[in-house]
């Protein structure tokens, strides 16, 4: 028994390494100049690999949250409302803190080491016709490979609510290769400079990015700049803006801190859509 257990540790550690192998913008490895020349393909390249996955993200109702501050609180509030409401939710988030299973979470809970590697091997194939269908498509990146590993755990295990963090900025990030339902944005500051732009204008401008026509884009309160620049681009994207308020001290909340209080209107806010 000891011996199986020590195999299939070292099979699971394998296909997590295997994952991690990729070069990845969010955790700074193998990004170098020749894959931010790809970048600008990365939404067809993710679009292809979900294709390839069989198109998991199609059975669900997709939430993307983006922002600076409060995205992974407020993506967490709403998977706990939805739990809460007897509706099954899918969590993707990043970074970890523990273990990288953290970053796919349904109703709560992480896929099992062994649910995991076997997720891991199973993009495997797709991987691979990826690079015999879309060779002009570049390598995916550990963060893509992830996220279709993500819809594909949520579709299966029939969740009926994704909500998903957007990895960095949001126009150009591989989570908007999804088609959100609602799109969120937390308030935004100076981050990523060097990708994302240096004024606060251009980095609300590429967070803003996830909104969809004719659906709602439920944004907290922002700097001015950045309010502006929003609220330009849910223009030219026809999307439904509502600008959503904190909410007040009589609510209570398991988190402490006023910034809370915008994140969980934010939840509150996309729950009753």
């Amino acid at each position: 028994m000891v011996w199986r257990g020590t195999i299939g540790a070292f099979v699971r550690g394998s296909e997590l390494a295997w994952l991690l192998g990729f070069s990845d913008p969010v955790r700074g490895v193998g990004w170098n100049a020749r894959a931010s020349r790809a970048a600008r393909w990365r939404l067809g390249r993710t679009r292809a690999l979900l294709g390839l996955a069989g198109a998991p993200e199609r059975r669900l109702s997709v939430v993307l949250v983006a922002g600076t501050k409060g995205k992974g609180s407020t993506a967490a509030f709403l998977a706990s409302i939805l739990h809460a409401a007897g509706m099954r939710a899918g969590l993707f988030t990043s970074p970890h803190l523990q273990t990288y299973r953290e970053r796919v979470r349904v109703d709560g809970a992480m896929l099992s080491e062994r649910d995991f590697a076997k997720a891991i091997s199973r993009l495997r194939p797709v991987v691979a016709r990826l690079r015999h269908e879309h060779p002009s498509a570049g390598e995916p990146t550990t963060f893509e490979l992830t996220l279709v590993l993500a819809m594909r755990a949520f579709a299966e295990r029939r969740c009926a609510v994704a909500i998903v963090e957007v990895g960095l900025g949001g126009a150009l990030d591989a989570t908007n290769a999804l088609d959100p339902r609602v799109s969120i944005i937390t308030p935004i500051s100076h981050d990523h400079t060097p990708i994302l732009g240096r004024s606060l204008d251009a980095i609300a401008t590429e967070k803003a990015g996830i909104v969809r026509p004719q659906r709602p884009a439920l944004v907290a309160v922002q700097r001015a700049t950045a309010a502006r620049a929003i609220a330009r681009v849910c223009r030219a994207a026809g999307a439904d803006l509502r600008v959503v308020r904190p909410v007040g001290h009589r609510v209570g909340l398991a988190l402490a801190g006023d910034h809370q209080r915008q994140n969980a209107a934010l939840a509150i806010a996309a729950a009753k859509q």
